[in-house]
């Protein structure tokens, strides 16, 4: 087979459509606009679909011979981040910006409907258009929602600018981490600033606690076993001479493998308990399991390095060099269906690996063609071998 060819004028199209979306970002189940522009963009190609959980968008692409049901997933929302680009189409909402690509997903799944919609000869290609996978709970809300009814295996990919346009991320195993939450509230007792004996100051103890979790990762995992522990937020105090009644803290806790995940909350649980009998203040946590890692299994994966090899040639398949340890809520799909995932580079020439969630992060739009065509192209490969 032919590679796949979006026309100029397509491009030239897609182009204005994420610019457009870039401009007005919308966060977690509030992309009512985005949603709106992707219901104008099928019904203008005739493509039938339906609205799930408010602004989720599921168009079926049917070739109009009877055959298998596969599904292709690109995310929508964005992140409560103020842009500092300085693009001619920067984001225009006051902290809110596309900082991790989602606006590049969801164009390419436009040009790949283009795509489908012309060259599909069997069976069915589901597009999911998704809400809130930044707060992870989008997937399993379309999970929830039966939208996936019926489907056979799905696919998905996310931006990557540690790799050059044109190269893609196959990867066998793990591609993704899982990502566990909590908020840990340390209650001390206040007193003057001049005479803490008197209290019992909880941002001593926070600062301690802080130290200690980072052993999770550098004492007490195998060092060939990747785990992240961050901690996001913290706040506590009320005035600078005196010991605050206590401190929050927010963050997260990123690993490969379930028997590390178990791990991982049990240590956690020891250090603060530890805090409690050494600073004389009690300890409250809120603990929240996450999405699971991804692993990309055969034959999927192998069908997903046959297509990108047709589409762009074997020597664009590229491996991760280290793990990747961001979490990705597509692992819940394939917690109930078979599929794959990959990485597809975005790094233009000369620029550089901004990382995601940085206001300066952006994606030339030179990389909307490529992974339009990726992914339909992996679409069709997946009907053909479930046929």
């Amino acid at each position: 087979m032919a590679s796949l060819l979006l026309n100029n004028d397509d491009v030239h199209g897609l182009i204005a459509i994420r610019e457009s979306i870039h401009r007005q970002p919308e966060l977690a189940f509030h992309e009512f606009n985005t949603s709106q522009i992707v219901q104008n963009f099928l019904e203008n190609q005739g493509i039938p679909f339906r609205v799930v959980e408010g602004t989720g968008v599921i168009a079926d692409i049917e070739s109009g011979i009877p055959g298998p049901l596969v599904a292709l997933r690109g995310d929508m929302d964005a992140l409560p981040i103020q842009e500092a680009t300085g693009l001619p189409y920067e984001s225009q909402v006051s902290g809110v910006m596309h900082a991790c690509g989602h606006d590049i997903h969801t164009t390419w799944m436009l040009g790949a409907a283009i795509l489908l919609k012309r060259e599909l000869k069997v069976g069915t290609v589901r597009l999911v258009f998704q809400p809130a996978e930044e707060i992870i709970q989008g997937a399993a809300a379309v999970v929830a929602s039966g939208a996936l009814a019926g489907v056979q295996a799905i696919f998905g990919a996310h931006v990557d600018r540690n790799f050059p346009i044109g190269t893609v991320v196959v990867q066998p195993g793990s591609i993704s981490a899982a990502s566990d939450r909590f908020v840990l509230r340390v209650v001390g007792r206040s007193a003057h600033g001049a005479r803490p004996h008197q209290g019992a100051d909880p941002i001593v103890a926070a600062g301690h606690i802080i130290m200690m979790l980072q052993t999770i990762a550098s004492r007490f995992t195998d060092p060939a076993d990747p785990v992240v522990v961050t901690i996001g937020t913290i706040s506590g105090g009320t005035a600078a001479n005196v010991i605050a009644p206590f401190v929050e803290m927010k963050g997260t806790v990123r690993s490969l493998r379930e028997k590390t995940r178990q791990d991982i909350e049990a240590r956690f649980r020891q250090i603060i308990s530890g805090a409690d009998t050494s600073f004389g203040v009690a300890t409250e946590v809120q603990w929240t399991r996450g999405v699971p890692s991804i692993e990309n299994q055969s034959p999927y994966i192998n069908w997903v390095e046959t297509a990108v090899a047709d589409q762009v040639g074997a020597a664009q398949c590229v491996r991760l060099s280290t793990a990747n340890m961001a979490a990705e809520d597509f692992a819940v799909y394939l917690q109930t269906l078979p599929g794959a995932f990959i990485r597809i580079g975005v790094c233009e020439p000369g620029g550089r690996a901004v990382p995601a969630h940085s206001p300066e992060f952006y994606v030339d739009s030179t990389a909307i063609r490529g992974g339009a065509e990726i992914l339909a192209r992996i679409a069709i490969e997946a009907v053909n071998r479930l046929k």
